[in-house]
């Protein structure tokens, strides 16, 4: 979970260069193409704490934190939807630093934008928002998200799009809070996970 352009200078001495978690790989074919499919090893369901659940909501802006209460360690947040429209999901912290992800509607893309994500002085090409293109046709969409302390990995359309980015914040992101016009959630799901090191 690195990148070339700034491994060596990344401001932490422990867990440099980090790995995802592990995935499972399949084929799935879209027109005439076919796409490599990842997603979280099943393994992941044993170390899943107990979940907060809210369904069938419409949303504007909505403060998961007020049901989820501060968010400690690694967790699962997952949403699903039976239409597909623009939405942002913030995770911030008391210093204003914050990690922005979510969907572009008109530009058919997932982002993950880390220009306000924390510390991003020690390498030049480190703030940006990377994109990565929406390849489901279907109309409903599913987005799943794998949170640590310094990292977010992205599963949208059941891991057809995905993405990873390490942040450095300097101070955890307590608060997370979506945002969008209109999106009708089917079920939005914050699962804690288990630490797996002490």
């Amino acid at each position: 979970m690195n990148n070339w352009q700034y491994a060596n200078v990344v401001p932490t001495k422990e867990w440099r260069g980090a790995t995802t978690i592990a995935r499972d790989l399949d084929l799935e074919k879209i027109g005439d193409k076919y796409f490599v499919v990842s997603r979280p090893v099943k393994e992941v369901e044993m170390i899943k704490g107990n979940p907060v659940v809210v369904n069938d909501i419409s949303v504007d802006r909505y403060d998961l934190t007020a049901k989820t209460g501060k968010p400690i360690g690694p967790y699962l947040l997952s949403l699903t939807s039976d239409s597909i429209k623009s939405y942002t999901i913030q995770f911030s912290n008391e210093t204003g630093e914050k990690l922005t992800l979510g969907y572009d509607k008109a530009a058919n893309n997932y982002f993950i934008d880390r220009t306000k994500s924390g510390n991003i002085s020690f390498e030049k090409g480190f703030a940006a928002r990377h994109i990565s293109p929406r390849l489901d046709q279907a109309k409903k969409t599913d987005l799943t998200l794998l949170i640590d302390d310094a990292s977010v990995e992205l599963f949208a359309d059941f891991g057809l799009t995905v993405m990873t980015e390490i942040f450095f914040p300097t101070t955890p992101y307590t608060e997370i809070e979506i945002e969008s016009d209109g999106l009708q959630l089917k079920q939005l799901k914050y699962v804690p996970l288990k630490r797996i090191w002490k």
